[in-house]
């Protein structure tokens, strides 16, 4: 255990050290003594509301579920999910909630299907925008092609939830842990036909995420002297 300890913090120090010889310090310092400190602020102030609105699509979908859990005490479970996704690759870190959830009497597959909402939202919101910008920056052609990808991924999404899909998934790649995931495709089906507000008032959380996200890289380029269009960097 000591040993690994010391292994990442000798690895840490080595990389520290190899990027101050790299980088060129003056510049750097230029830079940086540019810096608008008034529109850093607002610009950490943008990312902290993004935390606060991932916290609220949570928060949204649990009461859905019907589970009594305070926002603040949400809030607190994604901020400790948004840290071990820091250490972890992609977005594993979000399944820290699955136990988390769990100990407020909200089941695996109930938690992982909120999660799944989330994500698909995220992702339609996403897919969305880049339509609009492909359409705008690319024409007629390129909007077309992306339309194509997103309609044959969204057909292998809703397949992926048949019921035969969902029995081969069971039976060949969950195997045993199938029993973590019960619940999670009806929970999902659930929402979808009984809590569509709450899926609604999720999706326009989303769109307020992005607009308010926007602000962050915005700012920052203001921050630092360089003008930049909200809508292209959105």
């Amino acid at each position: 255990m000591k040993l690994s300890l010391a292994l990442k913090v000798f690895v840490s120090l080595s990389l520290l050290i190899f990027i101050l010889i790299k980088v060129d310090l003056k510049s750097l310092y230029s830079v940086a003594a540019a810096l608008n400190p008034g529109l850093l602020l607002l610009a950490a102030a943008a990312m902290i509301a993004t935390f606060f609105l991932d916290a609220a699509s949570i928060f949204i979908l649990v009461r859905a579920m019907g589970k009594n859990i305070r926002y603040l005490k949400l809030f607190r479970y994604y901020i400790y999910s948004w840290a071990a996704g820091l250490l972890l690759p992609g977005k594993a870190g979000d399944l820290l909630l699955v136990p988390l959830l769990k100990k407020d009497n909200v089941a695996a597959g109930e938690s992982l299907s909120i999660l799944a909402v989330n994500k698909i939202t995220a992702l339609l919101l996403t897919a969305l925008i880049a339509m609009a910008g492909t359409y705008l920056y690319f024409g007629t052609k390129a909007f077309l092609a992306l339309l194509s990808i997103l309609a044959g991924i969204i057909l292998l999404g809703a397949l992926g939830f048949s019921e035969y899909a969902r029995r081969l998934i069971r039976k060949y790649l969950l195997r045993s842990y199938a029993v973590h995931f019960k619940g999670f495709a009806k929970s999902i089906y659930w929402l979808l036909r009984e809590r569509k507000q709450a899926v609604a008032g999720n999706g326009l959380r989303g769109i307020l995420k992005i607009l308010v996200g926007g602000f962050f890289p915005f700012l920052l380029f203001y921050a630092i002297g360089v003008p930049a269009g909200y809508w292209e960097l959105l």
